[in-house]
């Protein structure tokens, strides 16, 4: 029997949901709340720049990481596994980067300490996200998918409301996702086993596959291609929306708004899309196992997730915000949870699964490279319509590169 048909445990499930719930919090809350706030108190009028320019320099840090870290991983020959420890390493080094964005005064210290963090969460991605190719059979992946969806869904929340009940302190609710992430990666080792790779065959090092990971040959693995593409659509999408969405809530309520109320009300919003999206993403990864189908589910989120972002502008009100979020939660959950189900399960070769994860990251990293800069031209330029019609063809974009995928239905 091989190791990919033992069903993933309840230690999994643990290890695996509390890695990514500390990861997942400490990329979105800094995303959606904390840089933006941080950008404007460094830059003021010219917030949008500096957030772009802080996300760029992260984003290409994450890009080149990802793929390292995930060779590396592959690589690893100890009686205690190849994964655990880069996963471990990864959340050190992301608490480091959550502590030196909590201490930094000025813009390039922003810019180290974000770039710092991307490379924490490469760790985290090489080693844990690994572990789900490596030891859950294809029948369990939506389950388990469903748990990082979770995981994805409650985050965010978790940070919009430590932000809130710190009063809107900035550098504290940083030092809480340091310890949170940090946590999450003592519990994985703790929780989740890994035979030894000690008797693996040894693989050389080899820069020219590193550099290779910056040239995905759709020829040769189509189907990662199309989820490559897939992935980069959503997740360009979700930085031109949910990456200024600070600034929409911002205009919407009006601009005497002060930190305080605005803490809360971020707080409303993430909650209500976090609830919607955990109960849809749940849902969906135990009926996706069953129906053994993914496509259906990843094109109907695309499309409802393109419909939000024009439903934002027909509905610029604090209730228009509230259902908007609970209709873009539902999507978003769905998607979640059939994201890394589908990425497991188009990997194509078993001894390179932590660099082609990698090579899969830089379809979320690149966005955050690209779709601040393009956010920050479209909303000094065409303003919030610009913004969110780019989102919207995003999705729908990724709607369609999604059914190219032929290694699963």
């Amino acid at each position: 029997m091989t190791i990919t048909e033992v069903r993933a445990g309840v230690g999994f499930r643990l290890g695996f949901g509390a890695v990514a719930f500390g990861m997942l919090a400490a990329l979105l809350t800094p995303a959606q709340i904390l840089l933006p706030l941080q950008a404007a108190e460094l830059s003021g009028e010219a917030k949008a720049g500096t957030l772009a320019l802080v996300s760029s320099i992260g984003g290409v840090v994450g890009v080149v990481a990802a793929p390292l870290v995930g060779m590396a991983s592959d690589r690893t020959r100890s009686r205690y596994g190849r994964r655990r420890g880069w996963a471990l390493a990864g959340a050190v080094t992301g608490a480091l980067g959550l502590t030196g964005l909590a201490a930094a005064t000025s813009v390039p210290a922003l810019m180290l300490a974000f770039a710092v963090l991307q490379i924490g969460i490469a760790g985290v991605i090489a080693g844990a996200l690994a572990l789900v190719a490596d030891q859950v059979p294809q029948s369990q992946r939506g389950e388990i998918s469903g748990v990082a969806g979770v995981a994805g869904a409650l985050s965010p929340v978790f940070g919009a409301w430590a932000f809130s009940l710190l009063g809107g302190d900035v550098r504290a609710t940083y030092l809480v996702l340091a310890t949170l992430m940090l946590g999450g990666g003592a519990l994985l080792l703790a929780t989740v086993r890994e035979p030894s790779s000690r008797a693996e065959a040894a693989k050389p090092w080899d820069w020219q596959e590193w550099v290779g990971c910056f040239r995905l040959n759709p020829r040769r693995d189509p189907d990662l291609g199309w989820m490559w593409l897939t992935r980069f659509l959503v997740f360009l999408g979700m930085a031109l929306s949910l990456g200024f969405v600070l600034y929409w809530v911002q205009g919407v309520l009006g601009p005497g708004t002060g930190p305080a109320e605005l803490a809360e009300s971020m707080a409303v919003v993430t909650s209500v899309y976090a609830l919607v999206a955990v109960i849809s993403g749940v849902i969906a990864g135990i009926v996706s196992d069953r129906l053994m189908r993914r496509k259906a589910f990843v094109v109907a989120a695309g499309l409802v997730l393109s419909l939000c972002s024009v439903a934002n502008l027909a509905w610029p009100t604090w209730t228009g915000v509230l259902i908007v979020s609970a209709i873009a939660g539902l999507a978003f959950g769905v998607y979640s949870t059939m994201d890394l189900a589908v990425a497991a399960d188009v990997l194509p070769r078993a001894d390179q699964r932590a660099r082609d994860l990698g090579v899969l990251q830089s379809a979320n990293t690149l966005p955050s490279l690209a779709g601040p800069a393009l956010g920050a031209v479209m909303l000094s330029g065409a303003g919030f319509t610009g913004l969110y019609a780019a989102a919207a063809l995003c999705m729908a974009g990724a709607a369609f590169t999604v059914t190219r995928i032929t290694a699963i239905r």
